[in-house]
């Protein structure tokens, strides 16, 4: 199953974004989404590769890294 993308924010204002594969058709659309979400939460962003092989990213609205 794929292209699934899941958000879980936490009460210290840190947000993490999980994703599936996502496939070529919606891959742009996804990446566009991360980028808007990103841009508009302000804040340090870290990406980490998930041990299951799917993207993973933090951002924390406050600009501490996590």
């Amino acid at each position: 199953m794929g292209d699934i993308i899941s958000l879980e924010i936490l009460e210290n204002g840190v947000i993490t974004v999980k994703t599936s594969a996502i496939s070529d058709g919606n891959h742009i659309s996804a990446d566009n989404l991360l980028a808007d979400i990103e841009k508009l939460m302000g804040g340090q962003v870290t990406k980490q590769k998930n041990p299951d092989k799917h993207n993973h990213i933090h951002i924390n609205k406050n600009a501490f890294a996590h």
